[in-house]
């Protein structure tokens, strides 16, 4: 996420250590007072200062990322099943979401259902052929990346890999 850097190095957190801080060390560490076990205290806090001033720069940026993985999965529930109702009520939603009509659809799954690829001789089973081409229109009738696999997979409700849109294609 380049757009992100400007942001963290020109923004970074506040430090712990404020000049007042830094001046009290080199204060008591300058006084004619001080011998050798007083500066080694004060060179003992300076160090224990910047220590957890370094801890908390570690926390603010464990606490601020970006790419992490959510500690909850994301929820992914069928609007696949929206599709029927779209066909008879609301054939514009169908042709935004799959970008065919109704009978185009209902054509192209005629021809392409006895294809051996939607056959297989695993024990893996497979989604019908209608939602594997509802999920690929969905997926193709968009540009780069305006959908990824996972808008799709949440969309669908399935687990959509990567390479499952170019088996179709083929």
């Amino acid at each position: 996420m380049a757009h992100l850097c400007p942001i963290l190095c020109f923004y970074p957190p506040p430090s712990p250590l404020t000049p007042s801080d830094i001046s009290e060390l080199v204060d008591n560490s300058d006084t004619s007072n001080s011998d050798s076990s007083t500066s080694s205290i004060d060179s003992d806090s300076a160090v224990h200062l910047l220590l957890q001033g370094i801890a908390a720069y570690a926390d603010e940026i464990i606490a601020t990322q970006v790419l992490n993985q959510p500690l909850v999965p994301v929820m992914r529930a069928s609007q696949l099943i929206l599709l029927d109702h779209f066909v008879d009520h609301r054939p514009g939603l169908f042709r935004k979401k799959l970008w065919v009509d109704p009978d185009i659809f209902d054509a192209i799954l005629d021809q392409i259902s006895d294809h051996p690829i939607f056959s297989s001789a695993s024990h893996n089973c497979q989604l019908p052929i209608a939602i594997q081409l509802a999920i690929f229109l969905n997926r193709a009738g968009h540009y780069g990346n305006a959908i990824s696999p996972k808008d799709v997979a949440q969309w669908a409700g399935v687990r959509v890999l990567g390479l499952w849109s170019i088996a179709l294609i083929m």
